[in-house]
C-alpha cells in the first residue's frame, strides 16, 4: 500500500468489504432523524415553513434560478429498478429519502422524509417505452401544443402529498391526486437517457406542455414484498436498450454502515465498477410520527435545525402549471388527458423476479470525491422532425466515442464514475 494515494486505498478497500456477509436488506444501520441536521449544513441552509414544518434548501437552488431537482445526475436500473445516481454531495439524501416542493419566491426545497427508496419520481414516456402502452388519445390541431416528434423521457419530483404504502404503492394516479403539471418534469431524449450525465440534454420547461401530449405516465412505485425493499418502476428498460446512444448502467446496490453521527470530511453514494454503494440507514422519526410521514412538524421536535432566515409564509406551492401557454383550451386538454390516462392506467404492477444476489454491507465510508465524469454528448443525427436539444453555453462539446452497436449483450457495462 505504500505510495498510494488515499482515494486510492479507500478505494481498494471498499473493493474488499463487498465480499462481505450478504444482508437480506440494505440500510440495516439505524440513525436518530437528526443525522440530517450534521450531514447537510455545509450545501445549504434549514427553513422553517408554515406548510411542511422544518425544510432543507441547498444553495444552488437560491444562486441558480433555473435549477431543479434530479437533474444533475443519471438513471441506472438496479436490483430496486429505476435509480437516481446524483452528481450533487447533497443528493444521498435528497433524491432518496422525502419529497421536494417549489415555494413562491423561495424555489426548491427538500421536505424529509424516513423511508429510503432509489427514487422519488413520477414518470412519463413516449407510448413505446412504457409497459402497459395506453395509447394517446387524437387531438384536435387547436389542442396542439407542438408536440415534438422525438422520443422522450420524462421524471418529476413527488410533491409532499405523495405518501408511499407498501399496500398500494404510488401508480400513475398520482400526478393526477398531487396536481404535477408539466413544468415540474425533466424531459431528455430516449437516445440520451443512458448518459452519464442527463443535464446538458434536459429540454427546456416551456417545451413540456408539448411533450404531456405526446407521453403516457407510467410511474409505478411499489413495495417488493420477496425481498422486503421498494421497488421502482417506470418506463420499459427493455424497450428503452436498443434505442439508447450509451448503455444504461446496470447496478447493483449495496448499503454503507453507518454510525450515529456523519464524519467531519462528509460522504456520498459512490459507484464502484457495477455496485453503487449508499448511504441507507435507517431513520428513526421524530415525535412518534409513522415512518411513512413525509416533513418535520416545527411544533413536535425535541431536537431542531440550526435555522437560516424568517419563516416561509403559508402560500400554494408552484406544481408546474406555472408559465402555462395562454391559451386555457390546450391547458384543459392536458388536464383531461391526464384524468383519462389517471383512470385507464393499471395498477401498480409487481416487479420482476429477483435476479441479483441479496445486497452487501459495506463496512466504512469515504469523503465525496466529487462528482463523476460525464461521458462526451454524441453528435450522431437525431430522427427526422427531431429539434436540436439546448445545451448551456458553458459546457463544452468533447470528441463524441464511437457508436456502440444497439445489440450489445447485458455484460458490458459502462457504469457512471461516483456519484453523490
Amino acid at each position: 500500500m505504500k505510495g498510494r494515494s488515499v482515494a486510492g486505498r479507500v478505494t481498494a478497500f471498499l473493493l474488499l468489504a463487498f465480499e462481505a456477509a450478504p444482508l437480506a436488506r440494505a440500510g440495516t444501520s439505524k440513525v436518530n432523524f437528526d443525522f440530517f441536521y450534521a450531514a447537510l449544513p455545509e450545501s445549504g441552509s434549514w427553513r422553517e415553513s408554515a406548510d411542511y414544518g422544518y425544510v432543507w434548501q441547498p444553495q444552488i437552488a437560491t444562486t441558480k434560478a433555473d435549477w431543479r431537482p434530479y437533474a444533475d445526475g443519471s438513471w441506472s436500473q438496479t436490483d430496486q429498478g429505476w435509480t437516481w445516481v446524483s452528481h450533487e454531495d447533497f443528493g444521498w439524501a435528497t433524491y432518496h429519502y422525502g419529497r421536494w416542493a417549489k415555494i413562491p419566491d423561495t424555489g426548491w426545497v427538500w421536505i424529509p422524509g424516513f423511508e429510503w427508496g432509489p427514487a422519488w419520481v413520477a414518470w412519463r414516456a413516449s407510448p413505446k417505452f412504457t409497459n402497459h402502452r395506453v395509447p394517446v388519445p387524437p387531438r384536435a390541431a387547436s389542442q396542439t401544443l407542438a408536440v415534438e416528434s422525438e422520443e422522450v423521457i420524462g421524471w418529476a419530483p413527488l410533491p409532499p402529498e405523495a405518501i408511499f404504502h407498501s399496500a398500494t404503492g404510488i401508480s400513475a394516479q398520482v400526478e393526477v391526486v398531487c396536481d404535477i403539471g408539466p413544468a415540474a418534469y425533466n424531459f431528455v431524449p430516449a437516445a440520451n437517457f443512458g448518459d452519464a450525465g442527463l443535464l446538458p440534454w434536459i429540454y427546456r420547461p416551456s417545451s413540456n406542455f408539448g411533450f404531456m401530449g405526446s407521453t403516457v405516465s407510467c410511474t409505478n412505485i411499489a413495495y417488493w414484498s420477496g425481498r422486503g425493499c421498494i421497488w421502482v418502476g417506470g418506463p420499459s428498460y427493455s424497450a428503452l436498450r436498443p434505442v439508447v446512444q450509451h448503455p444504461i448502467a446496470q447496478l447493483r446496490l449495496v448499503a454503507q454502515a453507518v454510525g450515529p453521527a456523519p464524519p467531519s470530511g462528509g460522504f456520498g453514494n459512490r459507484v464502484a465498477g457495477d455496485v453503487y454503494a449508499v448511504i441507507a440507514p435507517r431513520i428513526t422519526p421524530p415525535g412518534g410520527l409513522d415512518p411513512r410521514a413525509v416533513g418535520m412538524p416545527a411544533d413536535n421536535l425535541a431536537i431542531k435545525p440550526p435555522v437560516a432566515g424568517p419563516v416561509l409564509a403559508a402560500s400554494r406551492p408552484d406544481r408546474g402549471w406555472a408559465g402555462a401557454p395562454a391559451d386555457s383550451m390546450p391547458v384543459a386538454a392536458v388536464r383531461a388527458q391526464m384524468k383519462q390516462q389517471a383512470a385507464e392506467a393499471p395498477k401498480i404492477a409487481l416487479p420482476p423476479p429477483a435476479s441479483s444476489t441479496p445486497a452487501f454491507v459495506i463496512k466504512s465510508w469515504a469523503p465525496f470525491a466529487g462528482p463523476p465524469r460525464a461521458r462526451p454528448r454524441s453528435r450522431n443525427k437525431r430522427p427526422p422532425g427531431a429539434r436540436a436539444v439546448p445545451v448551456p453555453p458553458s459546457i463544452p462539446t468533447p470528441t463524441p466515442p464511437p457508436k456502440k452497436p444497439a445489440t450489445q449483450n447485458a455484460g458490458d457495462r459502462n457504469a457512471p464514475g461516483r456519484g453523490g
